[in-house]
């Protein structure tokens, strides 16, 4: 019996994480991987005991191959499930679904946009609504105790060339472009 917790020990300890990473680039989570590596260890016991499993096969061949076929059985289940879904909540919304999309969209750009400028300096935190706010640069200048509007135009190109790039590189940044065009 020891054997085959060595065995166990392993197959989790080589096969584990290299599926669940599979599975994490397929659109799944890390315990789904956890998941499908369960399934699929119980599957190749069955074909084991059957006499299913042909030597000349490697094992670790078998074990993806069964892991990908559950794998996308289950990403077309949930397909369905969200379309079933997705039909109900048009049939019995008194909203129009186009628009509350949208709103949700909005929602996210809205924290991209927050959670992008937060990550500036203070300086452009306080600076980029202010010129956003069309405040004259003269009085930016005088708020912000800077030295005068042209430092406030240099200092308002450096703030947004910085905010662009956080913002590119922001999770929500494809939905904010697919928005615009």
């Amino acid at each position: 019996m020891d054997g085959d917790s060595d065995v166990l020990h392993y197959l989790y300890k080589t096969y584990l994480p290299k599926v669940t990473r599979w599975i994490s680039q397929n659109h799944g989570s890390e315990a789904d991987g956890f998941d499908m590596f369960q399934d699929t260890l119980e599957v190749l016991v069955s074909k084991s005991l059957a006499g299913q499993l042909k030597a000349e096969v490697p094992f670790q061949a078998y074990l993806f191959s069964i892991v990908r076929n559950k794998w996308i059985s289950r990403l077309r289940e949930k397909k369905k499930e969200e379309l079933v879904r997705n039909e109900e909540f048009e049939r019995y919304s008194d909203i129009n679904y186009e628009e509350h999309f949208e709103h949700e969209n909005q929602i996210l750009i809205k924290k991209m946009m927050t959670e992008t400028l937060h990550q500036l300096s203070p300086l452009c935190q306080q600076l980029i609504p202010l010129v956003e706010g069309k405040v004259p640069a003269k009085e930016i200048a005088e708020e912000l105790d800077m030295t005068n509007a042209n430092a406030v135009h240099r200092r308002k190109f450096a703030c947004f060339e910085s905010w662009k790039k956080r913002i590119m590189k922001h999770e929500y940044y494809p939905i904010w472009q697919s928005m615009r065009s």
